[in-house]
C-alpha cells in the first residue's frame, strides 16, 4: 500500500499521460483522414500532413488503418524511430533486439527497433507468420 501511495504521488507530480499525440504523415489526402475515427488534422506542413491521433492500443490499429490506405510515416510523437512488437510461432530471427517465449501463450515476442518512415511498409507487408502486436508510440 505504502508503494502504491508513492506511485500515485509521483503521477500526480508529473500528470496524466496525454491520451492523443501528434504524427506527420504522407502519401494520404487530407478528406481520407478526416473519415478515420479519433484523427484530427491539424496542419499542412513541408513534411506532409501533421495530425492528431489516439495513442496507445487505438494507435496501432490507426497505423495499420493508415497504412492499408497508402499513408507513409515522417514522424512519430517527434520522434524518427520507433519500437514495436511482432508475434510469431516460432523463434525466427527477425533481425528484433530481443525475443522471447510469451509467457502463458504460445509463440514469441519479438522486439523490433525501426525507422518511422519504414513504419507503413512493415505494416502492409507483415504476413501470417509475423503479427504486429503493438506499436510503442512513447
Amino acid at each position: 500500500a505504502a508503494y502504491a501511495r508513492m506511485i500515485e504521488a509521483a503521477v500526480a507530480g508529473v500528470g496524466a499521460d496525454a491520451l492523443t499525440m501528434r504524427v506527420i504523415v504522407k502519401d494520404i489526402a487530407p478528406d481520407a483522414l478526416a473519415q478515420m475515427a479519433g484523427v484530427q488534422v491539424i496542419a499542412q506542413r513541408p513534411a506532409g500532413l501533421e495530425i492528431e491521433t489516439p495513442r496507445y492500443r487505438a494507435f496501432t490499429e490507426l497505423a495499420k488503418q493508415l497504412a492499408a490506405q497508402g499513408a507513409n510515416f515522417v514522424e512519430i510523437a517527434g520522434n524518427n524511430d520507433i519500437l514495436y512488437t511482432a508475434i510469431t510461432d516460432t523463434p525466427d530471427d527477425l533481425g528484433a533486439l530481443h525475443r522471447f517465449a510469451r509467457q502463458g501463450n504460445a509463440g514469441y515476442r519479438h522486439l523490433l527497433l525501426v525507422k518511422v518512415s519504414e513504419l507503413a511498409n512493415i505494416l502492409r507487408n507483415s504476413d501470417a507468420t509475423a503479427q504486429i502486436e503493438h506499436i510503442h508510440d512513447y
